[in-house]
């Protein structure tokens, strides 16, 4: 994502543009999350807390997605468009990689 922007920010726009492709990347989601919050549903502090975490996100994110596609294209086209957002959600999303890299393989 930090060296790609232009690939990542058009994806972002054309499945936006798209009612099926929002429909299936939607269904996709919704169904990894409930399968992780199925799954993986561990509310104790620790790296297990992070993936719960992380899997109700996936969850509402897919409610987000197949329930209310006009909030999920505003969110993308606010994240494609705007840098702040783009690079502070790259930031994170690379420091939980490594974090989560850290506890997986250590």
């Amino acid at each position: 994502m930090l060296l790609n922007k232009s690939v990542f920010t058009d994806a972002l726009k054309e499945i936006s543009k798209s009612p099926a492709l929002m429909l299936l990347v939607g269904v996709m989601t919704l169904i990894t999350g409930i399968l992780l919050v199925l799954l993986h549903n561990i509310w104790y502090v620790g790296w297990a807390l992070v993936i719960t975490i992380l899997a109700w996100f996936s969850l509402i994110s897919g409610i987000i997605r197949t329930g209310f596609p006009h909030v999920a294209v505003k969110m993308m086209s606010n994240a494609a468009d705007n840098n702040k957002v783009y690079y502070t959600t790259t930031g994170i999303l690379l420091l939980l990689g490594i974090y989560l890299g850290y506890f997986g393989f250590m």
